[in-house]
């Protein structure tokens, strides 16, 4: 894709190029690259731009303009795909891959009590994408046994102060 940009500026402009070409740098590891070619886009309202750039943004550490590009990126797959005259199901088997990838942004911020609500949300609606169901399924997971284990230790915890301060 690097090759094409170089070679025809009228087909680097392509959002469809752009997206590509995002999404192939993020895979490569170059969020940093990614976002150079993904800010270039005229197209604020491409879903898959949105999403494209927040994955770049999340690799890149930039959490917060990751979550906020990502929930542009849902209400732009709605607008469009309402537009487009999809079925709420087909809407939701869309977005569901935005909302696993914002409830992933939310759990690396710390925030996974909206991180599960999101991940519950998805699994409810039963996506037929297997990675999208994967990545819910083992982030839901995740976050129980970090949870669990946070518990385990708080307890652990006041049961050695317990034990500490009635011991003689």
């Amino acid at each position: 894709y690097a090759s094409i940009v170089e070679e025809n500026e009228e087909q680097a402009q392509s959002s469809e190029t752009l997206v590509n070409l995002g999404a192939a740098f993020t895979a490569a590891n170059n969020g940093t690259k990614a976002l150079e070619f993904l800010s270039s886009a005229d197209e604020s309202d491409n879903y898959e731009l949105l999403y494209n750039t927040a994955c770049a943004m999340i690799q890149a550490g930039n959490l917060t303009n990751a979550e906020a590009c990502l929930r542009k990126a849902e209400t732009c797959c709605r607008q469009s795909l309402e537009a487009d005259e999809c079925t709420p199901e087909e809407i939701d088997e869309e977005v569901a891959v935005i909302l696993t990838q914002l409830a992933y942004v939310l759990q690396l911020g710390g925030d996974t009590s909206k991180a599960s609500a999101i991940y519950k949300r998805v699994l409810k609606s039963k996506p037929t994408d297997p990675a999208v169901a994967a990545a819910a399924s083992n982030n839901t997971v995740v976050i129980r046994k970090v949870l669990s284990y946070k518990t385990t230790m708080l307890l652990c915890g006041c049961y050695l102060m317990l034990i500490l301060f009635f011991s003689p």
